[in-house]
């Protein structure tokens, strides 16, 4: 029955009584419906590994592969990889996709399935990173060796993809640098989420390549304008999103939790004095830690698990909200796709990244700063007094016009 709960919220109320009528014959031809539907509405289907792989009621004109996280318990990346495939199904062209998983091995027969395609789309995503899916092949997240990228005969898209090294992380393996040479060497197309992670990477790579490092901002930073979702029911409320990242504490918060936490929750019951209602959302199981952190200092708002649910439920309780304070990137860029005020938690470079390319850096404060406090209780006053859509709206123009700029370079790559 949940794919009838699925389709009621999309449809006008007459059509929602003629469903509820045919119900009893639903239930006995209940997966026979199910196909048809899912064929030419993936939307519905709300698993991220089964979204947007093939254009709605149309015939596909490419296939391509698509290398991410398609499985994972980061609600980030759980709505990220989906968002990708829609951008592509709406702008680029109508495309069958088939998902390799990011961290798989990279065999002969991988490359085999690659190249029976028009192309392959790798990310987006925080993928230059050392420490998840540690390997001596590559050097970051998709372990591909250098024999294995040479044998790729189509067209490569590294799409949106981040410099996510952490502030005090040891440096990348020398392969690193061999192997992202030759993949940028060998894409059609590479870019960034950032301009921030451009700079990086430049560090890396031949100089002759520079000018190959494109900026493509995130495709969650533009939900709004692209992606298929229920519309927000609780604009007027008094709701807060917190979410802290307890993942490499030692790295975000240099054992400095106590200050970090005292100066939290000091900020929370001051939000909460003025009627705000304020609730923590997990991207990751390790996220509940910070309840721990919270209630030693007097605070303990109700807890939501992100990481456990389905893309348009992510969507849906973001658009909950009627403002998001977050520590993760995702839960920066998310919310701002949805236009809904964001202050971030600065712990790693890549959050003051997105900041200064949407140029409000005043939209949020470094973890450990003695203002942390002050600037989230003005940040939540703000919004009470200010225009905070329109400057949404503005800064995700710029990024909309990027972004389709480059959807045209992509239709030249695949001709």
């Amino acid at each position: 029955m949940k794919i009838i709960k699925r389709i009621l919220r999309y449809i006008p109320g007459k059509l929602k009584l003629f469903i509820k009528r045919i119900l009893p014959s639903y239930k006995v031809n209940k997966k026979r419906i199910e196909n048809i539907i899912f064929s030419a509405y993936p939307a519905l289907n709300g698993n991220s590994e089964t979204l947007f792989l093939r254009p709605e009621l149309r015939k596909p004109i490419l296939r391509l592969v698509h290398i991410g996280l398609h499985k994972n318990g980061n609600a980030g990346d759980t709505l990220l990889f989906p968002a990708v495939r829609a951008l592509l199904q709406k702008y680029l062209a109508p495309i069958e996709f088939t998902l390799i998983n990011l961290h798989d091995a990279v065999t002969q027969e991988t490359i085999n399935i690659i190249n029976t395609h028009d192309g392959v789309i790798i990310g987006g995503g925080g993928l230059f990173l050392k420490d998840t899916n540690y390997n001596q092949l590559s050097g970051w997240q998709w372990a591909c060796p250098l024999d294995m990228l040479e044998k790729i005969k189509i067209p490569i898209v590294v799409f949106s993809v981040g410099y996510n090294r952490f502030r005090g992380q040891e440096e990348f393996d020398a392969i690193f640098k061999e192997n992202i040479n030759l993949l940028l060497e060998k894409s059609s197309f590479f870019s960034l989420r950032n301009t921030g992670s451009i700079g990086e990477i430049k560090k890396y790579v031949n100089p002759s390549y520079h000018d190959k490092l494109l900026f493509q901002p995130c495709p969650t930073t533009l939900l709004s304008r692209y992606y298929p979702y229920e519309k927000p029911f609780n604009r007027n409320g008094k709701v807060l999103a917190l979410n802290i990242p307890f993942d490499r504490n030692n790295l975000r918060y240099c054992g400095q939790e106590s200050g970090i936490f005292k100066s939290i929750a000091e900020a929370l019951q001051e939000i909460e004095g003025k009627g705000w209602k304020v609730i923590l959302y997990n991207h990751l199981v390790k996220d509940g830690k910070a309840e721990i952190w919270l209630r030693k200092y007097g605070v303990s708002p109700p807890h939501l698990n992100l990481n456990i649910l389905a893309p348009d439920e992510i969507i849906r309780w973001y658009n909950y909200a009627n403002a998001v304070i977050g520590g993760r990137g995702h839960a920066q860029m998310i919310p701002f796709g949805l236009n809904i005020p964001i202050f971030s938690l600065i712990s790693h470079n890549k959050m003051g990244y997105f900041l200064e390319d949407i140029k409000h850096p005043e939209w949020g404060e470094e973890i450990a700063s003695p203002l942390l406090k002050d600037k989230i209780i003005n940040f939540v006053n703000s919004i009470e007094n200010d225009s905070f859509n329109l400057y949404l709206t503005e800064a995700q123009n710029s990024l909309w016009q990027v972004t389709m700029n480059n959807m045209e370079k992509l239709k030249r790559v695949f001709g």
